[in-house]
């Protein structure tokens, strides 16, 4: 049986925490690319390891992921 600290060291995956850490340095699925629009389109709001996210497909018909937040 797990203590309550245990189970928390576990079960936190925010970022700066053991396992948020952990689980960021592996590639996890998010959603499939077939969901994202046309190059160009509206992008999707995804919320993945308890952070919200942006995923869009550029002009070019790219792939991307950026923070939801504006970065300036």
């Amino acid at each position: 049986m797990l203590s309550a600290e245990e189970n928390d060291v576990l079960t936190r995956i925010g970022p700066g925490t053991l396992m948020g850490n952990l689980l960021r340095r592996y590639w996890t699925p998010a959603l499939l690319s077939a969901e994202l629009p046309e190059p160009g389109g509206a992008p999707r709001r995804v919320r993945l390891l308890g952070e919200h996210l942006v995923a869009f497909r550029d002009a070019t018909g790219e792939v991307g992921l950026v923070q939801e937040n504006c970065p300036h």
